[in-house]
């Protein structure tokens, strides 16, 4: 399954940006964790020569001694050429200087650079849960979070492929990108203007076999700068690739089946675990050793079924069916019925 997000372009400059806009700490190099911290000093000059205070090694030999210098004006730092031969990138466009905001790629030579905060640390940590949490996935994700900034900035529609349903994924993300924005979700008979009225400035999301059959309308409003729409759908490849020949710009993240980290099940339960324990107000996670044991020969698929499985068994060991259900916002008898048909005990 996968999902589609996109967006159009509005006069006002902050509906054009995602809200992850605090201050940079760090620079990590990309796909790998070796860090570079900036809070030492409001000067650094990046470069190939042992000299540099940020020392780059550039396999293709593209990257100057003296390259590029970071300066710091209270909390905004700038980036700015060191007439390298290579020149800099922001985002891979050529830049001769820039302000730095998180998220940014640095490019010099062979090399890029991400520009990190504490919220987009808090989004690539969730990207890494999407796609796995192993080294050799970092690169992927990377590119994951690439996708999610063009998203959120308008410049791309955003087609996320994986099983199930990818409504809780597109939560997430929308959570930690646009969390004062709108979040919509289209409805089976819903028209596209009554959808684009509904989100506006916000994230619409939708299934694939949800939406209506003429899109035209749909793709307009896209481009209609009062709009300002980010366009989520949850389609398999085939539908995918219809959407994508519609739209004007795709970015693409594929999530790995649950099935292919079995590895990563239990860190998975703790983190989603660990959510519901924040949401719910509870005082921990409460799983007892038969309910993982149920969860992991439980033929989970989806992201999302973790999600439901960990908020209703946390909601059921801290407070039991009944307050556990109003905790959840469901009946008694929903969750109730749930656990009996899993052979859970309450």
């Amino acid at each position: 399954m996968s999902a589609v997000t996109a967006t159009s372009t509005n006069a006002d400059p902050a509906a054009n940006a995602w809200e992850i806009n605090d201050p940079v700490l760090r620079l990590r190099l990309f796909g790998t964790e070796r860090l570079f911290e900036l809070s030492s000093s409001d000067r650094w000059v990046i470069g190939s020569s042992a000299e540099c205070s940020i020392r780059l090694d550039d396999p293709s030999g593209r990257v100057s001694r003296r390259h590029a210098e970071l300066q710091r004006d209270h909390d905004v730092w700038s980036v700015h050429d060191l007439k390298s031969t290579n020149g800099i990138r922001q985002n891979r466009d050529d830049r001769e200087t820039f302000q730095l905001a998180p998220g940014d790629e640095i490019g010099l030579g062979g090399v890029t650079l991400i520009a990190e905060s504490r919220r987009s640390i808090a989004l690539h940590q969730m990207l890494r849960r999407l796609l796995g949490w192993s080294i050799a996935r970092l690169a992927e994700v990377d590119r994951a979070f690439r996708e999610v900034r063009e998203m959120a900035h308008v410049r791309a529609a955003l087609i996320l492929r994986g099983e199930g349903s990818l409504a809780g994924v597109a939560r997430r993300l929308h959570q930690l990108t646009l969390p004062e924005r709108p979040f919509v979700m289209l409805a089976a008979d819903e028209s596209a203007t009554q959808a684009l009225d509904r989100a506006a400035n916000g994230m619409l999301y939708a299934e694939a076999r949800d939406l209506p059959r003429d899109l035209r309308p749909l793709v307009a409003g896209l481009r209609d700068p009062e709009v300002r729409i980010r366009f989520v759908v949850c389609a398999d490849r085939t539908e995918a690739a219809e959407l994508a020949a519609m739209m004007p710009r795709i970015a693409t993240i594929w999530i790995p089946p649950v099935a292919e980290r079995k590895d990563e099940l239990d860190q998975l339960l703790e983190a989603y675990g660990r959510d519901a324990v924040a949401a719910l107000g509870a005082h921990d996670l409460g799983f007892r050793p038969h309910d993982l044991k149920w969860i992991r020969g439980g033929g989970i698929r989806t992201l999302d079924e973790i999600e439901e499985v960990t908020y209703r068994l946390v909601a059921l060991r801290n407070w039991g069916v009944t307050a556990g259900a109003e905790r959840l916002g469901i009946t008694h008898g929903a969750l109730s019925r749930w656990a009996r048909r899993r052979k859970i005990p309450t």
